[in-house]
């Protein structure tokens, strides 16, 4: 059944009739005849909404749209390769069908009609015949990511974009590359370790294909939910290990910001002001009563970043503890540079701060996660002006705001709630 917060959701977006199915679990199970466990939301008021969702313990999404919008819900039917289709109702403008039929990743639909063919030319040598594609995660019309295991051959990160997106993640990639070697080289500092970073193994961007090296290991993400739990459960942290993980990624951290960023793009104030404009208003659809409190944080944050940024160095962009991986051997490197960018530390050291915080808010990882980011500044070991990684702590909260929801929380509008006052905390420089 549909949550409070969700019920208040529906009740208000009437143009949106299949909200009230992709919102609730029991709606869709029924729908499918199959049990469902719903991982990730995208909702556009009164205009789309997107989920994520395993049906049946495989992967699956759903779209519902607003009436003017039903030609193009008609054509992913119409569309949708054969075995796709999992469910379809044309009175609520639903469909839920499985990744092939996400016509925003057409790449999708090639790999699923013939493996070896779609990415023969990607990844030339590697012998493809009898090669597996696990899928990993996928937010419906915007990216999906699968390890692809060759017989024989080390595993690839294979990720698919849409095809404008993905030229964009190649070009990151390739200046990325240029500014220094990457995994086991050495760094641009004598006796500087290099940081471990995936390689470009192959793109075709106007196909929306980026394939990547592997790092094995696990997620420092799942290393501190562990941790967690073996000292007792949610709300206590194992100290000592979270802070030697986080001091790890911290030392990660600075060896990339040590590579010269080269040609990678930059991220300057009036970047920041308009994403922190965009994660207010998204607070203010979901939770119009939060709107103004967020909407001024966001304008106090931009003044906060306007006014002198430190030099820049080659930034991840979106770094999270979810991006950080500690190998078999100890070593920690870092992912997921998609976003990867010319800007200065404290957007990284703050986004880390953020993301642990938000984490915790939502029961992703101990209730006393956030009170262990000075171990990662510390592994950092390097000058951070302490109110500018104020400011951008501040923003990464405010950004993640609306995860509890998009995370399908029931408990999303209280816990939006509480990561803005996170983000409040954390620019005022009082105690979190």
């Amino acid at each position: 059944m549909l949550s409070p917060g969700d019920a208040t959701l529906v009740a208000r977006d009437r143009d949106l009739p299949g909200l009230a199915v992709l919102l609730d679990d029991d709606a869709l199970a029924e729908r499918l005849g199959s049990p469902v466990r719903r991982r990730y939301l995208r909702y556009k008021p009164g205009v789309a909404c997107a989920l994520a969702l395993d049906v049946d313990g495989h992967r699956a999404f759903a779209l519902t749209v607003a009436a003017d919008a039903a030609p193009k819900l008609d054509k992913t039917v119409r569309k949708a390769p054969p075995g796709s289709l999992l469910a379809v109702d044309p009175a609520a403008r639903v469909v839920v069908a499985r990744p092939p039929a996400d016509r925003d990743l057409p790449a999708l639909a090639r790999i699923a009609r013939d493996l070896p063919g779609a990415l023969g030319g990607l990844l030339p040598g590697v012998d493809l015949a009898g090669a597996t594609l696990a899928p990993l995660t996928h937010k419906p019309q915007r990216r999906w990511v699968g390890l692809l295991t060759p017989v024989g051959g080390p595993p690839v990160v294979l990720r698919v974009h849409r095809p404008d997106e993905a030229r964009a993640v190649v070009a990151a990639a390739r200046a990325l590359a240029a500014g220094e070697p990457t995994a086991g080289t050495p760094g641009a500092e004598p006796g500087a370790a290099a940081a471990w970073t995936p390689v470009l193994r192959g793109a075709d961007p106007d196909g929306g294909l980026v394939a990547w090296t592997w790092l094995p290991g696990t997620s420092l993400h799942d290393a501190l939910a562990a941790a967690g739990a073996a000292a007792g459960g949610p709300a206590a942290a194992d100290g000592r290990a979270a802070a030697d993980g986080l001091a790890a990624a911290g030392a990660a951290l600075a060896a990339l910001h040590r590579r010269p960023p080269g040609a990678l793009p930059g991220r300057g104030p009036g970047a920041d002001a308009a994403d922190l404009t965009s994660a207010a208003a998204a607070v203010a659809r979901l939770v119009p009563g939060l709107g103004a409190r967020a909407s001024a944080l966001a304008d106090r944050v931009a003044a906060a970043l306007a006014a002198g940024p430190a030099p820049a160095v080659t930034a991840h962009g979106d770094f999270s503890v979810d991006q950080v991986v500690v190998g078999p051997d100890g070593r920690t490197g870092l992912v997921d540079l998609d976003a990867a960018t010319a800007a200065e530390p404290a957007l990284d050291l703050g986004s880390g701060v953020a993301a642990l915080h938000a984490a915790a808010v939502l029961g992703a990882l101990p209730a006393d996660a956030g009170s262990q980011a000075p171990a990662l500044l510390a592994g950092y070991d390097g000058p951070v002006d302490p109110a500018r990684l104020r400011a951008h702590a501040a923003g990464g909260l405010l950004r993640r705001a609306v995860e509890p929801f998009r995370s399908c929380s029931p408990l999303w509008p209280e816990q939006t709630e509480r990561v803005l006052g996170l983000a409040e905390r954390q620019l005022a420089g009082a105690p979190a």
